[in-house]
């Protein structure tokens, strides 16, 4: 059940990231990528 959840958190921390409207600013006016494994869920 943790492995699952912590799989569920990792995909909607890489999901927000690439929905933020800054990160996609930037991949359009740099040609920036985001590297899929730099992202991490932050832990409150």
């Amino acid at each position: 059940i943790q492995a699952k959840n912590e799989a569920q958190r990792l995909r909607e921390a890489r999901e927000a990231v690439a929905g933020d409207p800054l990160v996609q600013a930037l991949e359009e006016q740099f040609d920036a990528r985001v590297i899929p494994e730099s992202v991490r869920p932050a832990d409150h």
